[in-house]
């Protein structure tokens, strides 16, 4: 009787079943209704788990898809949207990749640059996976729709891609076939008739397998369905009638990107539930048939092979469990993998106990390279507390501050604001910054030394918080940029003295100019009828070489004044700066009968009044010159708002440009045609090209060739767009 009720697993198993017994006919009485209960969840389980294994092969793919296109964004070729290269590299990629339907770039417009497999330019900038990619900078999932290549429904992930400027270059896509998801559904060997569906996020039917004529594709499926699938749980599971209206055992899924709140994508698994019942009614009757000498077999197994199948196994985990408890990594539990619980419960205990040595291992690996790179690095690195004390710096940052050493350092400072900072309130601005964003990147601030120079450096870090509202320190990295300042100081003072040169020069030398100019005239006047021709023409080229020097004089001194002796930058209606530019050239249009062609928005831009007027003048006035006498020259002038910047087009129907002579077009004195055929000093664009780069915009010229007109078109930011009210709204 003792060794009945000793403590062990043997008797305890002995003790359950013993207990199993007693209640046996209340059992079988309330079988049949337990296992229709249990086919139910049985069946939802099943529909779970399948559910949960093709989620996680959803989020495998889009985590690859998006870790690919994020890699193949940062290629140069995709960068400077090569569509040769581009097309070669997209082809061998997708080779091993049977799942993507084609992988595609496109320019920041939505049309079709490469693609890896044939397909016909196209254009996605309508695309919800475009407009969001654009929208949000992030990758973006996209809605039904039909493959180009395979005709069937496909899905498709977008990534923007941006150049140096952090300017939208591209968007890049790739596309891939449900049918990736039918092996998996096979192999769960649910009922017959069990239905896999995938919805996009308005409800309709991405693909449905086994597939079905009365249930096509690109159809939303009912709005009761839909509330259910779409509702404020992420996954879920309940017996509800199927789209043929019989009773089936549903359960879904919702998927989310990462930066989202509104589910991109919903797969459903339902399964008939007169089949899931089925099974269980069947298995009912074998179950209570069998149930006798299942207890009576059980008793003799157990007593008989308890000891030598689960004892002992159990006896060397608990012995293992307790060595990697002590810290023995090493320890394994010395059994047989086989496929029964107990080998997958060593085995699992076995890779756990691999992977921990693994990643110790890795961990101080990691450690070690982090030590090197905290103490070799040459940029000073450092945490620091809210209240102002370092937790730690680096040799660099002692360094940088005059210290012999970061011990040196954090030993002698006590406080960060009052110590180290030239101004007090900057380490304010810094943490405010801080906490609003939780980064900072290039905070440029001046500080001292230990010697009490001061000195320039540049602080990027991000803020480490407990929770919302309560930050732990800052960490970070800051360089020393005293040099830099230097060099920027220096460059403005010999900018500033060389503007005072060419003012003085251009001021200098006008005058002698007009005097030379006058008395040639003069000379002109009084000696006329006794000058031969040739002495005649000598003095007209004389008069128009000092008239045409004094021309190029203002307009160096016109070129040296932008950005400086010009209005400060304010809000500016562009279209009253373009209609003052045309008032000012109504002589010349009245002269040519010219038309002029004015489209598109023209907002309140953030920009200097006059040099905007005297930009979109000199492209009109060269608009209008630059045309065969015997034309009437027609101008076309677009504006637009495109990626944040407003985009201004002036276009004409002249004597168009060389492509071979394009590089020369904004240089200065540059001129492509004689002077004596289209007069002007060489300076207009190189001026033009000069205010539009101290808005921070660019400015292109384009032309299909000579006697083909040309295009200029130029693009300021938009730091802010005036609503009807007088508020400022961001731009998007």
């Amino acid at each position: 009787m003792k060794l009945l009720f000793r403590p062990s697993i043997r008797n305890k198993l002995l003790l359950l079943l013993a207990a199993a017994l007693t209640p046996a006919l209340a059992i079988i009485y309330y079988t049949g209704h337990e296992r229709h209960q249990e086919a139910i969840a049985e069946g939802h389980r099943e529909a779970i788990l399948l559910v949960d294994t093709l989620a996680e092969q959803q989020k495998l793919l889009t985590e690859s898809i998006g870790t690919m296109l994020a890699t193949i964004s940062r290629l140069p070729m995709v960068e400077d949207l090569d569509a040769e290269a581009c097309g070669y590299f997209f082809a061998e990629l997708l080779e091993p990749l049977p799942h993507l339907i084609n992988i595609g770039l496109f320019d920041s417009r939505g049309d079709l640059v490469a693609a890896g497999r044939p397909v016909e330019p196209f254009n996605i900038a309508a695309s919800r996976q475009f407009r969001q990619a654009v929208a949000t900078g992030r990758l973006a999932a996209g809605e039904y729709s039909m493959g180009r290549i395979t005709g069937t429904p496909s899905f498709r992930f977008a990534l923007p891609i941006y150049d140096d400027r952090q300017h939208l270059a591209g968007v890049i896509q790739a596309g891939y076939s449900f049918e990736l998801f039918v092996d998996t559904f096979l192999k769960a060997e649910l009922p017959p008739q069990t239905v896999l569906g995938i919805l996009d996020h308005q409800g309709r039917r991405l693909f449905r397998f086994p597939p079905a004529d009365h249930f096509p594709s690109g159809e939303e499926v009912p709005d009761h369905a839909w509330s259910f699938f779409s509702g404020p749980e992420p996954q879920g599971a309940v017996v509800y009638p199927g789209g043929d209206k019989r009773p089936r055992l549903f359960a879904y899924r919702q998927f989310f990107l990462p930066h989202t709140t509104e589910p991109y994508m919903v797969i459903h698994i339902a399964i008939l539930k007169e089949e899931a019942l089925q099974a269980s009614r069947w298995a009912l009757w074998r179950n209570l048939g069998l149930l006798g000498g299942a207890i009576l077999a059980a008793l003799i197994l157990i007593w008989m092979f308890s000891g030598h199948l689960l004892l002992t196994p159990l006896g060397k985990l608990v012995t293992a469990t307790r060595r990697l408890n002590e810290g023995d990594l090493a320890a394994r539990s010395d059994l047989p993998h086989s496929p029964d619980e107990l080998g997958q419960l060593a085995q699992a205990f076995d890779r756990m106990a691999a992977s921990l040595e693994e990643q110790t291992r890795r961990l101080k690996e990691a450690e070690e390279g982090y030590r090197n790179i905290f103490e070799q690095s040459l940029q000073g690195i450092f945490q620091s507390s809210p209240e102002g004390r370092f937790y730690l710096i680096n040799s660099a940052m002692a360094k940088i501050f005059g210290y012999d050493s970061p011990g040196e350092m954090l030993q002698d400072i006590a406080n960060v604001a009052k110590q180290l900072y030239l101004h007090g309130k900057d380490r304010q601005q810094l943490w405010q910054t801080l906490q609003e964003r939780g980064e900072v990147q290039d905070f440029e601030v001046a500080m001292r030394r230990r010697d009490g120079t001061a000195i320039w450096v540049a602080i990027s870090a991000r803020l480490v918080s407990e929770k919302p509202g309560k930050p732990l320190f800052a960490e970070g990295i800051l360089v020393d940029i005293s040099a830099r300042k230097a060099a920027e100081g220096e460059i403005k003072r010999s900018n500033a003295e060389l503007f005072q040169f060419a003012y003085a020069i251009s001021h200098d030398m006008r005058q002698p100019l007009r005097m030379i100019t006058g008395h040639l005239q003069l000379l002109a006047k009084q000696l006329g009828p006794r000058l031969s021709a040739a002495e005649a023409e000598s003095l007209h080229y004389a008069v128009a070489g000092a008239q045409r020097l004094d021309n190029m004089i203002v307009a160096l001194l016109d070129y040296s004044r932008v950005g400086r002796k010009t209005e400060p930058m304010q809000p500016v209606a562009s279209r009253r700066a373009l209609d003052e530019a045309v008032l000012f050239l109504d002589p010349v249009i009245k002269e040519k009968q010219a038309e002029i062609k004015i489209s598109g928005h023209w907002p309140e831009v953030f920009a200097s009044r006059d040099e905007l007027t005297r930009l979109l003048q000199n492209l009109l006035d060269n608009a209008l010159k630059y045309h065969r006498p015997e034309e009437q020259p027609k101008v076309e002038v677009n504006s637009l708002i495109r990626d944040g910047y407003w985009q201004v087009a002036v276009s004409d129907r002249g004597i168009g440009i060389d492509p071979a002579q394009k590089d020369r077009l904004f240089q200065v004195f540059s001129r492509l045609q004689s002077r004596e055929q289209y007069p002007g000093s060489g300076v207009g664009l190189a001026l033009c090209r000069k205010i539009v780069a101290h808005h921070g915009g660019w400015i292109r010229a384009g032309s299909e060739g000579p006697g083909r007109g040309s295009t200029f078109t130029f693009a300021l930011p938009l730091t802010g767009i005036r609503s009807p009210t007088g508020a400022t709204t961001p731009t998007l």
